[in-house]
């Protein structure tokens, strides 16, 4: 009760603000001196007694009202990233929902490693909660279908990891090629 009544006066969230506390990530949709209820993104209610909010450190994601959101994807190493990666924020810039102004919350793009057949390149945006009402999951996957679709229409190469499979019988093997696409 003692911790309802600290929450009620440091107010570290309100409803509907997305949060995250000792591994529960989700909707807050009620508060009470008791707990506080939240809605998991996969659609369970929690109740979550306001001590442990306390005794717990707490992520607020949408306080200030934005959320960055990032995804990685590889392109061939005869690609040019510099050609991609215009292509990449070109297509950010035409987007609704994602933020395209402000310090430090522009749409970037950086070269995140070198995999086995990629360059793996990530990609970082953001986008304004309380401007957009959807689902944020669905619009993070929006954004990736958009973005593959234009590097694709510009024929960027992506190429998945082949793998060799080898299937031992009586000492003769048989090598398989898949790509995993």
């Amino acid at each position: 009760f003692l911790a309802g009544f600290f929450l009620a006066f440091s107010r570290p969230f309100g409803i509907g603000d997305i949060i995250e506390v000792d591994g529960l990530t989700g909707t807050v949709k009620a508060m009470s001196f008791r707990n506080s209820h939240i809605r998991t993104f996969d659609g369970r209610d929690i109740f979550i007694p306001n001590a442990m909010m306390i005794k717990n450190p707490l992520t607020n994601y949408t306080r200030d009202g934005l959320m960055r959101h990032d995804f990685e994807l590889g392109i061939d190493y005869g690609e040019d990233v510099a050609n991609a990666t215009e292509i990449i924020m070109n297509t950010l810039k035409r987007l609704d929902n994602i933020v395209q102004e402000g310090q430090d919350i522009t749409p970037f793009v950086i070269i995140s490693s070198f995999g086995a057949s990629t360059i793996n390149l990530k990609v970082f945006f953001w986008i304004n909660t309380y401007d957009f009402l959807g689902s944020v999951t669905v619009l993070k996957s929006t954004v990736m279908q958009t973005v593959i679709n234009k590097l694709l229409k510009a024929n960027i190469s992506m190429p998945a990891d082949i793998i060799e499979f080898k299937l031992y019988d009586d000492a003769k093997s048989i090598p398989i090629d898949v790509l995993d696409k």
